[in-house]
């Protein structure tokens, strides 16, 4: 448990100080050292949440009840989420897409056409609301070990008997409030992924709400991430399937990373732009735009091989030849009892090229909405920083895991996809 407590105890300063260097201090490391060590930095993240703690603890409490509306209320196709080892199937509605889409439909007309919020005071009440969302996240999190220790939604839970473990890696695979409310989803997808599209949109605001306008380079950064999110909710049916899903247990790890972690780092460097604006010429933020979209697209072109490959059953073509696979046979065991099951694995397309080359369009793409930065300062490109450290750690724990899970299938894969990430090079 030394693990999982020195992680809660420098996550949340770690994430509250990101966010006050970029506003206050300009993304300078030595400007936060500076204003930590001399007690100014407390002093003014102090100030603000007594001057902003209402007003952020509002728009939170207004954007968490729209959302939860949505997620409960939207109409949208039934879908299965993949079969635990106790045979549980979790069930799930399609409405991710709908659900970005009205989210920034009606966050445009209440600002620019009914002009009842202004997204400019987000930037405002930013600093105020982390610390909020920090403090909320800990007694969510509290919430979550004591319904898994009494009232689980399901067999899918494990409990270790500490405290400090189960409070951080969570009991229940799978909680859930009645029936439609599944936890994860919305901590994971409609507030977490739904702030990330809508941050920079306020950023942008305050931008122009400073300087009279938007700088091509806060359009090139927001507009990406735009496109990023939407691939997301199209795609969320197949998240829904993912690692963060399948195996992560709802506890401080996954609710407090995406109910904090995710708002106050995804978007700094939109939130750098927001003081610094800069114009780049037409032919190179054309080529910057093009080229982010392009790594989205690919992206989502290889999940989406994989994707089809696992629903025909390997009957389907791939870059227009037939789908070049190996049937892995793997042992599962539920409830005592040992079962012999049957997976796909794609040699062909992009799962031929590297075993993970899917990380690499997506490393690409936070690189190009992050450039428009510029360069001198490393924490407003911390997220890709992360985003790179954290994809290449997973590839190496799921190659281990599917060793594992897979023995003489997973070492006849390797053979013939020999890179793991980069081609030739890694």
């Amino acid at each position: 448990y030394i693990g999982p407590t020195f992680i809660m105890v420098w996550s949340i300063p770690f994430a509250i100080l990101q966010v006050y260097c970029h506003i206050h201090e300009g993304g300078t490391i030595s400007g936060l050292i500076e204003s930590v060590s001399s007690g100014k930095a407390l002093q003014i993240i102090g100030a603000e949440l007594q001057e902003n703690g209402w007003n952020a603890f509002v728009m939170l409490a207004c954007f968490m009840s729209f959302e939860l509306v949505l997620l409960l209320g939207l109409p949208g196709k039934k879908y299965d989420g993949p079969k635990t080892v106790t045979g549980h199937v979790p069930k799930y509605h399609d409405t991710g897409l709908t659900a970005y889409i009205i989210t920034l439909l009606v966050a445009y007309l209440i600002s620019e056409q009914l002009g009842w919020f202004n997204l400019a005071l987000v930037y405002d009440y930013y600093l105020a609301a982390i610390v909020e969302m920090n403090m909320f996240a800990l007694v969510f999190c509290l919430f979550l070990y004591i319904k898994g220790r009494t009232f689980p939604s399901s067999t899918d839970n494990r409990f270790d008997g500490i405290f400090v473990s189960d409070y951080y890696r969570g009991i229940e695979l799978y909680p859930r409030i009645g029936k439609d409310f599944d936890i994860k989803m919305f901590t994971n997808c409609r507030f977490g992924m739904m702030t990330w599209p809508l941050l920079p949109l306020c950023f942008a605001a305050k931008q122009r709400e400073l300087y009279g306008e938007i700088s091509n380079s806060m359009w090139l950064s927001v507009a990406l991430q735009l496109v990023y999110c939407a691939k997301f909710f199209y795609w969320e049916k197949g998240y829904m399937g993912t690692t963060d899903i399948m195996h992560d247990r709802g506890g401080y790890y996954i609710c407090w990373g995406c109910l904090c972690y995710l708002p106050s780092t995804y978007t700094v460097h939109t939130l750098f732009l927001t003081k610094y604006p800069y114009n780049y010429s037409a032919p190179v933020a054309a080529f910057i735009f093009v080229a982010g979209v392009v790594c989205i697209f690919v992206n989502y072109w290889a999940d989406y091989q994989r994707i089809m490959v696992r629903e025909t059953d390997g009957d389907c073509k791939i870059w227009g030849k037939k789908a070049e696979i190996i049937r892995a046979e793997y042992t599962e065991t539920r409830e005592g009892k040992a079962e012999k099951k049957r997976n796909i694995l794609l040699c062909s397309g992009f799962w031929g090229v590297s075993r993970h080359f899917h990380y690499v369009p997506e490393i690409l793409a936070s690189v190009f909405w992050a450039c428009p930065v510029g360069h001198g300062l490393i924490l407003p490109y911390f997220y890709v920083i992360f985003l790179t450290i954290l994809l290449f750690h997973r590839a190496g724990r799921d190659d281990r895991k599917c060793s594992m899970k897979y023995g003489p299938h997973w070492t006849e894969y390797c053979k013939k996809v020999q890179y793991r990430i980069i081609p030739y090079v890694y």
